[in-house]
C-alpha cells in the first residue's frame, strides 16, 4: 500500500465515529436488510443520480461480472445504489443469487445533491442515516466493487479492514485526493488496489 494510501485509511478511521443513537438506527435499518445474516458477501455501490454530469455511467453489466470475477455463485451481494433501477437490475443480472440493499432502495430515484441540500433537516436525517447504513455495509463486505470516481467509494475504500486488493474500483484509479482516470492495461498495471480483478480480466474471468 502507498504512503498516501494508508494515511487516508488511517486518518479515516480515526474520524469515522457514529454516536451512541446514531449507531443504533444504522443497525435497524441493516438488521431489516438482513445484511449481517447473509455470511460473507460482495458489497456493489453503483453512483446515478446527478453523477452523470460528471462522467459517463459505468453500464450494470460491468459490476455483475466484476462479482462474478472476484466471488463464487454462493456469496450474497448487497447493494447500495442512489437509484432503484440498478437495485432491480443487478437482482436480474445476478439471478440465482441472494442480492439484498436496505428497505426502499429499489424506490430511490437518483441523488440530486443541490435538492438534498435544500431538503428539511428531519427528512434529511433518514437519508443520511440510510447512506451511513449502506457505507457500513460496504466496508464489512469481503470484496467491495464500485467506483472511484465516486466519493463514497473512495471513502469506502479507505475506511475497509484488510487487504486493499479487495477493493474493485470500475473506473477511476486510485490517488490520495484526487482521481485519475486510466483504462486498459494501463489501469490494471498501475493500480495495486485492482490487482486482483485484472489478473482475472486478462485470463478472461471477467
Amino acid at each position: 500500500m502507498s504512503g498516501g494510501a494508508a494515511l487516508s485509511r488511517e486518518l479515516a478511521k480515526r474520524l469515522w465515529r457514529l454516536n451512541e443513537a446514531t449507531a443504533a438506527a444504522v443497525r435497524v435499518v441493516l438488521e431489516e436488510a438482513s445484511v449481517w445474516g447473509a455470511g460473507e458477501y460482495v458489497g456493489v455501490h453503483v453512483r446515478r443520480g446527478d453523477k452523470s454530469k460528471e462522467v459517463a455511467d459505468v453500464p450494470l453489466w460491468r459490476y455483475a461480472a466484476a462479482v462474478r470475477a472476484v466471488s463464487g455463485e454462493e456469496m450474497a451481494v448487497f447493494v447500495a445504489a442512489d437509484d432503484g433501477a440498478s437495485v432491480r437490475g443487478l437482482r436480474q443480472l445476478l439471478a440465482g443469487r441472494k442480492v439484498v440493499a436496505i428497505r426502499g432502495a429499489e424506490g430511490r430515484g437518483g441523488h440530486d445533491q443541490l435538492a438534498t441540500n435544500r431538503g428539511y433537516m428531519k427528512e434529511n436525517y433518514g437519508r443520511v442515516v440510510e447512506l451511513l447504513a449502506e457505507v457500513e455495509a460496504l466496508r464489512g463486505a469481503k470484496v467491495f466493487v464500485g467506483t472511484f470516481s465516486s466519493n463514497l467509494g473512495r471513502l469506502v475504500h479507505v475506511l475497509r479492514e484488510g487487504d486493499e486488493r479487495n477493493s474493485v474500483s470500475l473506473d477511476d484509479r486510485w490517488a490520495p485526493g484526487v482521481a485519475w482516470r486510466t483504462f486498459g492495461e494501463r489501469y490494471c498495471e498501475m493500480e495495486p488496489v485492482n490487482e486482483v480483478y485484472c489478473t482475472r480480466v486478462r485470463e478472461g474471468r471477467a
